[in-house]
């Protein structure tokens, strides 16, 4: 004979099942899809900018495109890029994430003399621009 506790419980899992996975978050996540500065602490959850070998940043609101521009030299534990309505401009910086840069969509764009310090996984678009 089947218990009635029984058929919660196989329900929960049947949910869990087919509920559509959530987006991965790091970190600090960058809020809004609007054009801003990495080193505008507004711009992030926490108002805390993420910038220390333990910090992990995430890129992946949709909306408009929106330009996230690495005004600052950076470290980063990791990075995930994971909108197709972002870019991330870096010009000139130094950047080092110890554990890689995953791009699932979006943009990371390098111009003119950037130094970037990390392995990449990418299945979106990467830009190189050399000095003009």
């Amino acid at each position: 004979m089947f218990s009635t506790r029984i058929i919660p419980i196989i329900l929960i899992g049947l949910s869990l099942l087919i509920a559509p996975p959530a987006r991965t978050v790091y970190g600090q996540s960058w809020l809004d899809p609007f054009n801003g500065s990495w080193s505008d602490s507004n711009q992030w959850s926490g108002n805390q900018v993420p910038n220390s070998a333990a910090a992990d940043a995430t890129i992946n609101v949709s909306g408009s495109p929106y330009l996230v521009t690495g005004d600052i030299d950076i470290e980063l534990n990791s990075l995930l890029l994971e909108s197709g309505d972002a870019e991330l401009r870096l010009t000139g910086r130094d950047w080092t994430v110890h554990n890689g840069i995953s791009i699932s969509t979006g943009e990371l764009n390098l111009r003119g003399t950037t130094n970037l310090n990390a392995a990449v996984s990418n299945s979106g678009t990467i830009t190189v621009l050399g000095a003009s």
